[in-house]
């Protein structure tokens, strides 16, 4: 069976298909990829998104989250790469840049 490339990793984690890193071919594992979490802090993101750029990563961070996110979400979003998602401060959103490989 032939390794996967980047974009058939893209389209398996998008549907949250199992993947072992043995299938994936050795250049796509080092390639980054942006990834948008949610969760509350200390624990598992309760969703979160693979991105190919930065800017998708908060495109899709603002359209899930910035209707009811405090003011400022998306400015913050885009300085710190964290931001709250409710006025408590409990729940948040996180943007970070991640090799392929560490998605496994």
């Amino acid at each position: 069976m032939p390794k996967l490339d980047f974009d058939q990793i893209l389209t398996a984690l998008a549907e949250e298909r199992p993947i072992k890193p043995a299938d994936v071919r050795a250049s796509v594992l080092r390639r980054r990829v942006w990834l948008m979490q949610y969760s509350a802090p200390g624990c598992l993101a309760d969703h979160s998104e693979v991105c190919r750029t930065r800017r998708d990563a908060l495109e899709s961070a603002a359209l899930l989250y910035a209707e009811d996110a405090p003011r400022g979400f998306v400015t913050a979003l885009r300085r710190n790469g964290i931001a709250p998602t409710d006025s408590s401060g409990y729940y948040r959103v996180e943007v970070s840049c991640v090799r392929v490989q560490d998605l496994f």
